[in-house]
């Protein structure tokens, strides 16, 4: 049967008529294609003849359907499954001398010997057959790809999706509708809601539908063969590589495992990958390194071309995210962890040598360069060079060739050549640079603005987020983000204090907070009853002396003074609030941390005057006649005429006005655990209410 789809097209609503791809047409044309593509044809020629061979396509047909994903896919395992029919042979044997050299080939003994073992395992479940049987075949010297995808498949309930999702190409759509909402936009990214509300350019509110010219041009630019190498590496050989292709163990998996990220086009989550028992995520490690290369399936992944600006006019400003697997994803965090531990690196490129500070190290350097010649007067030549980075303009022949080598070294291709062509223009004395963060002038780190700071925190304020919302953007994303330039750069008490005084200003505006609320409250953290947010008059100096002191340590050999701890700093916010009459009641709140979970949990369905409530409540800011006085002369009697001095206390938990108060807060809290109790399936009894009157 061959279905068939119409549309109507024109002002005379003429009628078309196109077949839907069927996958013997697939697997014909894909046939088709790589017998044209090994005698050597070009693109044009490919087309040409596949449109002459394949009865009812056309060229632009044939062009479009090259560009489908499944189309790929097909072509791509059958180009494959040739290549693999040519390097493995049906004997156990075979895998072995695939690696040819003396570390991978005893590798691939223990790795047989350990999925031999794993598969007699009890762990696997019934859905786990397929990937049994993938496990034998590899140990056959067959292909488990078909297999293993299957088992992909009955697995994780779904097939592989289309990489481009359900978008349709032909125009942009600057604003999905799902994301017109800043508070919806939170729920799904609170990064890209704090960016659009801070610059505009939330990731996610301006994700675009690419047009066929970008797709054009970025299928152009993928397909494009890599230039080639034949340079030496002069480099010697880095560590000890004989571990790294050895069989994978219960730690390297746990300590690995994949944190909060979003599914490949497999569309296998990492909450459904997490759940899986760790010998069963060892069995598909496994069956990839004795098969020598992931399947193809399994390579395939999702990109995504996000806008580099606000409102993009070309491909060249759109940048292409590809998102693989979540299980290729974690068996890479395996390697690159084993890899990790033998590479050496260049002295130079202390930002990637694990356990140092790079960029202090580098910021400190250059800082003390330039105040040195200015102090002593002296001429001091320093380029500023932006060094394209390796993975966007080093061809990929030349990291393998230093890989191969076991080398892996500093990689400089015709700089003099690009110096010379375009130019190194002279600093004068107002010239900024960015290094590594900072702003540099010719006389060193250029000194602080307090105005930028103060700027984003009116932003959030008046941005339409919740109060908490605001209060969590502010402590937890826009505040961490200020402290690099913050502790290495130039700063005075007085411009740190400025700083702490506009927090504490957009705090209470936000929180409604009452003037006599104390400061301490502000500052202390969430555990301990206060708002947790970071005072930089006081944080600041003790990060920049630990920073900038091991530092100048490690490059002038300088003694380091003392080093005050994170806990400490919260020990000592904490010891100061409670010390206060508002705080003093806090004192145990570490010990009941629900009590204190809803500062940080806001999901937005709480109104705002409730909030608010509830913030004066936790701060013991209700305005009882007891804290309106403050010692000062006048009644502290409870206003409705009881006999007990009207404290916080005394309106939430005794005063009999309050009593229908508290007894709907008591039947509100009896009904919650009643009805998590019969979502449990408990038979659940809940006492009778009776109304006494006023």
């Amino acid at each position: 049967m061959i279905l068939m789809w119409h549309i109507w097209r024109g002002l005379g609503m003429k009628k078309a008529t196109h077949k839907y791809w069927s996958t013997e047409e697939m697997v014909l044309m894909a046939e088709n294609e790589i017998r044209k593509s090994r005698e050597g044809a070009n693109n044009v020629e490919i087309i040409r003849y596949l449109a002459e061979v394949m009865p009812g396509r056309n060229r632009e047909m044939i062009r479009r359907q090259r560009r489908r994903p499944v189309y790929i896919q097909i072509r791509d395992e059958m180009v494959e499954a040739g290549d693999m029919g040519q390097q493995m042979e049906a004997e156990v044997e075979a895998v072995t001398h695939r690696y040819n050299d003396e570390y991978f080939s005893a590798a691939a003994v223990a790795l047989m010997e350990t999925l031999q073992e794993d598969l007699l395992g009890q762990w696997f479940e019934d859905a786990d057959e397929k990937l049994k049987e993938a496990g034998e075949q590899i140990l056959e010297g067959q292909d488990p790809s078909v297999a293993l995808r299957e088992w992909c498949a009955r697995k994780f309930g779904q097939e592989g999706r289309n990489a481009r999702g359900n978008r349709r190409g032909g125009h942009r759509r600057q604003t999905p509708e799902i994301d017109d909402n800043l508070q919806e936009l939170w729920n799904r990214d609170r990064r890209a809601a704090i960016d659009d509300v801070l610059s505009g350019d939330g990731r996610r509110r301006h994700v675009i539908d690419p047009t066929e010219r970008d797709r054009g041009h970025w299928e152009a630019a993928f397909r494009e063969p890599s230039a080639p190498f034949d340079a030496v590496v002069r480099h010697p050989t880095d560590g000890d590589f004989s571990g790294v292709w050895l069989p994978i163990t219960q730690e390297e998996i746990n300590t690995t495992s994949m944190g909060k990220s979003a599914a490949g086009i497999d569309g296998v989550s990492v909450s459904d990958w997490n759940k899986l028992h760790w010998k069963i995520k060892r069995t598909v490690f496994h069956i990839i390194m004795l098969r020598g290369k992931a399947p193809v399936w399994l390579s395939m992944g999702r990109t995504t071309l996000l806008p580099k600006c606000r409102c993009p006019t070309g491909p060249e400003q759109l940048r292409p995210v590809t998102v693989p697997s979540v299980m290729l994803r974690h068996f890479h965090k395996v390697l690159a962890a084993r890899i990790s531990g033998v590479v050496r690196h260049a002295p130079e490129q202390v930002g990637l040598i694990g356990g140092t500070d790079g960029i202090a190290l580098n910021v400190t350097l250059l800082q003390d360069l330039l105040a040195d010649a200015r102090r002593r007067n002296r001429e001091i030549h320093i380029l500023v060079a932006d060094v394209a980075k390796a993975f966007d303009s080093v061809s990929h022949n030349a990291l393998m060739a230093i890989m191969r080598a076991g080398g892996w070294g500093r990689l400089v291709i015709g700089a003099e050549c690009s110096l010379d062509e375009f130019g190194v223009p002279k600093a004068t004395p107002n010239t900024k640079f960015k290094y590594l963060g900072m702003k540099f002038t010719p006389y060193g780190i250029a000194r602080g603005e307090v105005g930028p700071y103060v700027a984003q925190l009116r932003k959030i304020q008046m941005s339409v987020l919740s109060p908490l919302r605001k209060l969590e953007a502010i402590r937890t994303y826009v505040m961490p983000a200020w402290l690099h330039g913050l502790v290495l750069g130039v700063w005075s008490t007085k411009d740190l204090r400025r700083i702490d005084k506009g927090c504490r200003r957009t705090v209470r505006a936000v929180l409604k907070l009452p003037g006599d609320v104390p400061n301490a409250y502000i500052y202390a953290p969430v555990g301990d009853g206060g708002l947790g947010l970071m005072e930089f008059a006081t944080t600041i100096p003790e990060l920049r002396e630990k920073r900038i002191g091991q530092a100048r340590s490690a490059l002038f050999g300088e003694e380091a003074g003392g080093i005050v701890t994170r806990e400490e700093r919260k020990k000592r916010r904490a010891a100061k609030w409670h010390s206060t009459a508002d705080g003093r009641a806090m004192r145990n709140a570490r010990r009941t941390p629900e009590s204190n979970a809803w500062l940080t949990g806001d999901d937005g369905r709480v109104p705002a005057w409730r909030t608010l409530a509830a913030v004066k409540t936790h701060c013991n800011a209700i305005p009882a006649r007891a804290r309106l006085l403050r010692g000062r002369h006048g009644s502290q009697m409870c206003r409705r005429g009881c006999d007990w001095r009207e404290t916080s206390a005394h309106i939430v938990q005794c005063c009999p006005v309050m009593r229908r108060a508290r007894c709907k807060r008591h039947n509100a809290v009896v009904e919650l655990f009643a009805e998590y109790a019969r979502r449990k399936g408990y038979a659940t009894y809940v006492e009778m209410r009776v109304v006494a009157g006023d």
